[in-house]
């Protein structure tokens, strides 16, 4: 799927699923899903496959491998990048990562399925742009065909 793709697919799924709920973990409409799962369902993928489950952690491992490719240093993050970065844990607790569709880089509005947003919005979300405050670092990537 090309940018421009992405884009008008999460737009579209925004106006279809506006009401899905956000749910850690989740992966379906009607009960709620998580950033990851929404953003696979942009792609025309699910979550989970190959019994592999595909979150931020994974994501952000495996960045350099098709069917996605990160950002260069300097490339911008064009409407339709995806912003991600991964969770991390302290002192056994478990912070999660985000990802969401990049919709306008300069002005941080993201289209994205969080708790704070309480389901799939499109919204300002800085956070996606320069990361959480302890420092994980924010990935740009572009999902190729």
């Amino acid at each position: 799927m090309t940018p421009d793709q992405i884009l008008a697919a999460a737009r579209q799924l925004v106006a279809a699923h506006r009401a899905t709920p956000y749910r850690m973990g989740g992966d379906d409409w009607q009960t709620g899903m998580d950033c990851s799962a929404f953003v696979w369902r942009v792609v025309g993928q699910r979550k989970l496959a190959a019994g592999v489950w595909r979150n931020t952690d994974w994501l952000v491992r495996n960045r350099h491998q098709p069917p996605m490719r990160e950002l260069a240093a300097g490339e911008s993050a064009a409407p339709g990048s995806i912003a991600v970065y991964g969770g991390r844990v302290v002192r056994g607790r478990r912070y999660a990562g985000h990802v969401g569709i990049v919709v306008d880089a300069d002005r941080q509005i993201v289209i994205d399925c969080s708790s704070s947003a309480k389901g799939i919005r499109e919204r300002v979300a800085p956070i996606l742009f320069r990361g959480p405050s302890d420092g994980r670092p924010v990935y740009f990537l572009r999902f190729e065909a």
